[in-house]
Order: structure tokens, then C-alpha cells, then sequence
């Protein structure tokens, strides 16, 4: 394994404060532990979980009429699935995605799961993605067979980082992998010039725009960091 892989101390323990100063999204999290508390226990509890993640996390449901209804009919079917899963696999996140479509939805789905089902479902997103991308050379990718786009692949990435020997902060979950690869995915969004992915009134976007950069540029491994403030 690769030593670029391993996050430091510092780079968790950045994320950490730094997502702890995102009150919105903190606000969001206690809704869903709401929602999970009904435990599928009707289609209308599943229809406003699948629009709650659609409409927090923006995964686009919303764009294809009739969707999130029958998703939501799709997970009232399999609850007993969901709140007794045998263990964390990709494949459940793969059948939602592709329920009543022909274009999965990974984003979608990674998230309800993570959200509703185990946070051990590491989340995909773009931000993250773009972050694995920045840390995990297209070479080492090749060697390795990994394709990024490909859940099976990402979530087989998100388990090596939670558990490869040697970080050097003594252990890692998958929700602060998450947090620690989302914020550096955005941070390295919003380095470059002119940069229109991240709305200006996004939380994240104004907290960058608040606090010296110092703060942030610990978030990005060392080869990352040298080149923003090189």
C-alpha cells in the first residue's frame, strides 16, 4: 500500500473542527438520526427520507418525475434489508441506485445508506472522489484496477483508508473519512481560479472565505499543500 494514502492526525483532526463550525449540516445529521428512529415503518416515512437526502445533498432525484416515489416503494420493500443487514456491502448501495432507472444514482444511495442503514456505507460524492483522485495517482489507479466511478471500487478504496497500518493518528471511521476527504475536495475546488462548482453561499464556501487559509491548507497532504501555497 502506497504510504501517500495514510491521513495524519492533523488532517482528521482539521476536518473535525472544521465541520463542527458547518451548523447547517449539523442541523441536517440530527434530522436524519430522526428519521431513522422510524425505522421504515411506512412509505411515507421512506418517501421523506429519500426526499430529505435528495433535497439536502442535492443527488438530483428531484429531475426525474416520479423517482423518489419509487424508490421510496422500492426500500418500504426491502426495510427488513435494511434494518437487519447481515454486513456492510456494496451491492445493497448498487440495488438502490439502479432502482427504477437505467442510470444509477450512486451518490444517492450511498448517502441513505450511510445516513439510514450503517454509517460504515462510506458516502460518494464528487468532492470526495475528486479528492481520492488528488491523493491516489492515475497510475497507481491503473495498477491497481481501481475505476473510482465505480462503487465497488470506492468503497473497496474507503476500506483500505480506514484500515491501513500506519496512520498516524491510531485509528480512522469511515464518517471522518468522509468528512476529511469532503472538506479537502471542496478546499481544492475552491483553489482554483474562477471556480463555479461550489455555490458563494454555500457554508463551506463562506467558512473558506472567513478564516485564513493556514487553516485549511492542513487539511491536504503534504505534495497537495506544497503546491497551494507554493
Amino acid at each position: 500500500m502506497n504510504d501517500d494514502w495514510r491521513l495524519t492526525e492533523a488532517q482528521v483532526s482539521t476536518a473535525r473542527k472544521i465541520h463542527a463550525d458547518l451548523e447547517n449540516w449539523g442541523f441536517a445529521d440530527r434530522a436524519f438520526d430522526f428519521l431513522k428512529r422510524q425505522q421504515f415503518e411506512s412509505e411515507a416515512v421512506c418517501l421523506l427520507m429519500v426526499v430529505a437526502v435528495d433535497a439536502l445533498y442535492s443527488t438530483n432525484l428531484r429531475y426525474s418525475p416520479g423517482r423518489r416515489e419509487e424508490i421510496a416503494r422500492y426500500i418500504f420493500q426491502i426495510r427488513g434489508r435494511l434494518l437487519e443487514p447481515a454486513e456492510v456491502t456494496p451491492n445493497l448501495v448498487d440495488d438502490i441506485a439502479q432502482q427504477g432507472s437505467t442510470t444509477a444514482n450512486i451518490s444517492f444511495a450511498s448517502k441513505f445508506c450511510h445516513f439510514f442503514v450503517s454509517a460504515n456505507y462510506p458516502i460518494y460524492d464528487s468532492f470526495v472522489c475528486a479528492a481520492l483522485k488528488a491523493i491516489i495517482h492515475p497510475q497507481e489507479r491503473r495498477r491497481m484496477g481501481i475505476q473510482i466511478e465505480r462503487y465497488s471500487d470506492f468503497y473497496r478504496i474507503c476500506d483500505w483508508m480506514t484500515t491501513l497500518k500506519g496512520h498516524a493518528c491510531s485509528s480512522i471511521s469511515v464518517r471522518q473519512l468522509d468528512q476529511c476527504l469532503w472538506l479537502m475536495g471542496q478546499y481544492l475546488e475552491f483553489l482554483k481560479p474562477r471556480s463555479k462548482a461550489i455555490n458563494s453561499q454555500n457554508e463551506v464556501w463562506v467558512l473558506f472565505k472567513k478564516h485564513p487559509p493556514e487553516r485549511f491548507h492542513k487539511l491536504l497532504p503534504d505534495h497537495l499543500r506544497n503546491d497551494s501555497t507554493g
